[in-house]
Formats: C-alpha cells, structure tokens, sequence
C-alpha cells in the first residue's frame, strides 16, 4: 500500500494545547507528547476534512503536512486562520515545484541558525532526491511524528502509545465524521463567498484553496469549463498558487485580488462562465488599482477564455493580446506563452488558420525548450487539427502521430490519479 500521510503540528511546548485545539474541532484523534517545539495533531476523519476546522481554531503557528507516495508532498503554515506560507513538490507526472507563497524569512525562523543554508536544497531538490526531500524538510524543522499517520491510519496508533499524550480515536469511526462528511468543494465554495462579501479575505482564500484541494482529488463528476483550456493536467490543484501574488505577506487589497481570482477559477471550472467573468473582472480592477502587473497580466488571460468559450471572439482576442504584452512585459514566459497560445486559438477558432499555425508553431517551440509535458501533447494536437482543416493531411497526421506517445503516456496518468482519488475515498 503507498503511504498517505496527513497530520498537523502544532508550535507549543505542552501537549495540554494540542489536545485544547482538537477538542475545539469536534473530531477524535491523537495528539502526540511534545517533541522540539511541536506537538503533533492527527484529527480522525478524512483526507482534508479536518483543515478547516483546525485552523479557524487555532491559537498560534498551526503547520499542516501531506505527504502522497504516487503523488508528492505539500505543508501550509497557519498563523492562526491566516495562511501565511505554502509549498508544493508534485511529481506524480512530473516534477514540479509551487515555491511561490513560500517566506523564506519565516520559514527560516523555525530552523535551527545553523542549518538554515540546507532549507534552499530541501525546498529545491533534484531529481536523485525528491522522493527524500519531505524528510530532510522534517528533520529541519524538528518534526518526529509525520510518517505513516493520517485519520485513515489510527488503527495501528498503539505502536506509538508512548509518545501519546492524549487517544480519543476509538470512536466514532474515521468515516463518521461528528459534522457530517468533510465539506464538499461546493460547500468550501459556499463559506468563500460569504468570507469574502465580509472582507475577510485571507480566511476566504484559505476556503478557497480547500474547495480547489477538493476539486484536484474527486473532480471526476465536475463539469469543466474553459478550464480544459489551460495546459498543466493538475492546473487544478495549484490554482490557489497561480491565484496568489508571490510573497505569502502581500497587501490586503492583493489578498481581496486572489479572493476574486480564485473564485473565477472555481466558478470557471464549474462551468459558471457569468460568475467566472464578473468575478475575474473584479480581480483585474484590484490589481490594476495595486499595480500588481504580472496578475494583471493573469486575470486577462483568464477574462480572454471566458470570452471565447463564449465565442466573443474581439473580446477574447484583446484580452489575452494584452495579457500577453503584460506577462512578457514582467518576464512570467510561461505565462505569456500560455496566452500566446490562447490568441492561437482564438484564430483558429474563426477560421483564420494561417495565423493560428504561426503561433502554435512557435508555442511549441517554447514548451519543447521548457518541456512542458502537457503544453506539448496540446500544440501537437492543435497542429494536427489546424493542419487538416486547411485539407493538408499528411501534415496534420505528422503531428498527430508525434503526439500518440505523449497521449498514451497522459491516460496511464490520469488512470493512476483514478485510482487515487478511489483510494482516498476509501
């Protein structure tokens, strides 16, 4: 069986705290003795079910880790219910690492002086040592208890009964969760709206990137929207990244602009293009009025797609034109290609063929340098159709066939992300 491991460590000197905090949440579980600053919490109930509830609860510095055998690792550090740091290492396709609401000047401050030179090389890893990083990240920190525990994993929990300050997990069972099962992405949906029409925006957003974790692992029944049009399969699971200014202590205003795109994202991939485009158009106004440029750049893009799913073809063309300007303008390439590759479609979209080809030729020249596994299985596919609809076959075949080993390698993908998702929900 791989392992799955989801826990919670608290930053306190008794365990009386720990045991405080749990019992706030209304879940069973353990908490642990304390051990280099930490006690560590393990609510009983299901994968991510318990996040919310233990940090609107919490007292102080809340750390919450995941670790996934098949699919990777990620921590988020609570200063009370604000997030104030989030990190990601994803290799279940491919490596890829989200670093850009980590502080380093904070998270520095839970490592011992000396070591903190090795943080860059955890955080940072190559490929030999991946698969070890979340140790070495443990060990920084001073984490004892991390591996092997979850909610599902409490059974086995007596192995460990010296280390246990507190054991409440007998009943309910991990299933039956005292609230009712954990929250739904629609019901994470429900609170972020309400938190952010309250001008909460930081506890908003923390409800957001719940209601997106969601989507990530049980998004099989979820209608998409022009969602499909973005090019990382797990897009998804880091739109709260690519919703955050860099910098996990940006401007309030900036937190009201990531509230509003995230919500985009999420009403985007529900297919509710008429709340996706008012919510983006608020994200665009308060990023201009803050001078953030690069998410500037990012809610065009995304208003760009709404528009052409939409098949408001002028509007989408001046959209995604100007956010390409923007991206390159504060040098995100990948973002500028991503919107290059949108005015292809746009073209394409209207017939205009020609154009479209210039463009997703040199799209794919840019994914192929950068190896963007997707973005290539993607051009590849536009090619192919752009080609024979100007009637060149043999063309269009060619880049289909080149595509044939990207695809097949993408469904053996999404089989293993099948069976995951089957596996998390038990």
């Amino acid at each position: 069986m791989s392992e799955f491991s989801e826990s919670f460590h608290l930053r306190a000197e008794n365990a009386g705290q720990g045991i405080e905090l749990l019992k706030a949440t209304g879940f069973k579980g353990v908490v642990f003795k304390p051990q280099n600053g930490w006690v560590t919490i393990v609510p009983q109930t299901t994968p991510f079910g318990a996040v919310r509830a233990m940090t609107s609860h919490n007292p102080g510095t809340l750390l919450h880790y995941v670790f996934g055998e098949d699919h990777g690792w990620t921590f988020s550090l609570y200063e009370q219910s604000e997030s104030v740091i989030h990190y990601e290492c994803i290799w279940d396709s491919k490596l890829a690492i989200d670093d850009s609401q980590v502080d380093a000047e904070a998270l520095g401050a839970l490592v011992d002086p000396a070591r903190r030179s090795e943080l860059d090389d955890v955080l940072h890893p190559g490929p030999d040592d991946v698969r070890s990083a979340h140790h070495r990240f443990a060990d920084l920190i001073g984490l004892k208890h991390y591996e092997w525990l979850s909610g599902g994993y409490l059974d086995g929990i007596e192995q460990l009964q010296a280390s246990i300050a507190y054991n409440d997990s007998d009943s309910p069972a991990a299933d039956e969760d005292p609230e009712g099962d954990f929250p739904t992405w629609q019901e994470l949906w429900v609170e972020a709206d309400a938190l952010s029409a309250e001008g909460r925006h930081a506890q908003a957003f923390g409800s957001y990137h719940q209601a997106v974790v969601q989507l990530h692992y049980f998004r099989d029944d979820v209608t998409l929207g022009t969602g499909g049009l973005i090019f990382e399969r797990d897009s998804l699971a880091r739109a709260s990244a690519f919703a955050t200014p860099r910098g996990a202590m940006c401007p309030a205003a900036d937190k009201a602009g990531s509230c509003a795109l995230a919500q985009g994202i999420l009403r985007d991939y529900a297919a509710d293009p008429d709340g996706a485009l008012k919510a983006y158009t608020t994200a665009l106004d308060v990023y201009r009025s803050t001078g953030n440029r690069g998410f500037e750049g990012r809610a065009l893009y995304n208003l760009g797609l709404i528009h052409l799913a939409q098949k408001r073809y002028a509007e989408a063309l001046a959209h995604c034109q100007q956010a390409r300007e923007i991206l390159r303008e504060v040098g995100d390439r990948i973002m500028e290609y991503t919107a290059w590759n949108a005015v292809g479609a746009i073209y394409e979209a209207q017939k205009q063929y020609a154009d479209a080809l210039e463009i997703y030729h040199e799209v794919l020249a840019v994914w192929r340098e950068k190896n963007q596994f997707m973005g290539k299985l993607i051009l590849l596919n536009n090619l192919g159709r752009t080609y024979e609809a100007l009637g060149q076959e043999a063309e269009g075949q060619e880049y289909y066939r080149q595509a044939v080993p990207l695809q097949r390698e993408w469904e053996a993908q999404e089989e293993s992300l099948r069976r995951a998702r089957e596996g998390l929900r038990g």
